[in-house]
């Protein structure tokens, strides 16, 4: 499957703090030069998965706030997260100018682009997307797939410590 793209899996109903304990499964496993895109609606979650994904990292998600203006914040923790909002974009030619290509792949760290689907075409050669849906005010859909052997073996392996977590929470 080298390079290729493979849903990988489907979640539904997860509530406000099920999205952080996915978030911070998904940073702990985190490694250099991953690209993470986000794609949902206004209010889906993007930003809060982000501060539960920065938390696995070891940033305090305390100081993670969305970069609408910006556009892009660097934060440190056991790997550096690059957190770009591309929602102010108004055309896709326009990500050539915020210098956000240059981090695709980094070797220092993760990048995590919210409104990733502004990029169109210029898409990393590997990622892994997370496109969020709205359920109702309280729960979330999640669909995760990656593209690239190890961004599929990443998201295998964070779906598998996500559900055994939460079991054993269930479980008591």
């Amino acid at each position: 499957m080298e390079g290729g793209s493979q849903a990988i899996e489907e979640l539904d109903r997860l509530n406000l703090k099920q999205l952080m304990r996915l978030a911070k499964v998904l940073g702990r496993l985190a490694y250099p030069s991953l690209n993470l895109l986000l794609v949902g609606d206004l209010g889906a979650g993007k930003t809060t998965f982000t501060r539960g994904f920065a938390r696995g990292l070891g940033v305090d998600e305390r100081l993670v706030r969305s970069p609408s203006f910006a556009i892009m914040y660097i934060y440190t923790g056991r790997l550096e997260l690059i957190h770009v909002d591309l929602y102010r974009l108004n055309d896709p030619q326009e990500v050539f100018y915020t210098g956000v290509l240059d981090y695709f792949d980094s070797d220092e760290g993760v990048l995590v682009i919210e409104w990733a689907d502004r990029l169109e075409d210029n898409l990393p050669e590997s990622w892994v997307r997370i496109s969020f849906f709205i359920e109702d005010s309280e729960h979330r859909k999640l669909l995760l797939e990656g593209k690239g052997d190890k961004e599929v073996r990443y998201l295998k392996k964070s779906m598998e410590v996500f559900k055994l977590a939460r079991e054993a929470r269930e479980a008591g």
